[in-house]
């Protein structure tokens, strides 16, 4: 109807439609980093200062001062000393208490033995494993012993 009345009711252009994509679209392309190109010559260095033999020699002293090996104070060992011991205390009451465990577990398989809800053999691997752990806590024990008393003699 507007046709016919010589009114055009678009103002744009009409596309028209192709099979092929617009070749004038924009995108934002990446662009390559342009690698950098390392000169064959070595760079350019500056010159070396001249030292002379005296200062030459008071920095070497200054080097050997700075890689002397520091002594601890005797502050400084007890607080050392210090932390250590809490650290074996606490190691002493974590084994202690891991026995404690394993006598409970103990406990707990002759029980079960007893009331046939395990079998002998079944009961002996447990108390193998148990006798085992056991056996290897005493030792860790013994040794943070000898390390507590070592510690508390200094």
């Amino acid at each position: 109807m507007a046709k016919e009345e010589g009114r055009n009711l678009k103002l744009t252009k009409p596309e028209t439609k192709t099979s092929q994509p617009k070749s004038n679209r924009t995108t934002n392309p990446v662009k390559a980093v342009p690698r950098k190109i390392e000169p064959e010559e070595p760079q350019f260095k500056p010159p070396q200062v001249l030292v002379s033999p005296a200062k030459k020699e008071l920095g070497e002293s200054i080097a050997t001062v700075k890689k002397a090996p520091k002594a601890l104070s005797d502050a400084k060992l007890k607080e050392l000393n210090g932390r250590n011991l809490l650290m074996l205390r606490v190691r002493h009451r974590s084994i202690e208490s891991s026995l404690r465990e394993i006598k409970k577990r103990r406990e707990t398989l002759e029980a079960q033995l007893k009331s046939k809800f395990i079998d002998k053999k079944k009961y002996k691997e447990e108390m193998a494993a148990l006798v085992a752990e056991g056996r290897s806590l005493l030792v860790e024990k013994e040794r943070v012993e000898k390390e507590m008393k070592k510690l508390k003699e200094d």
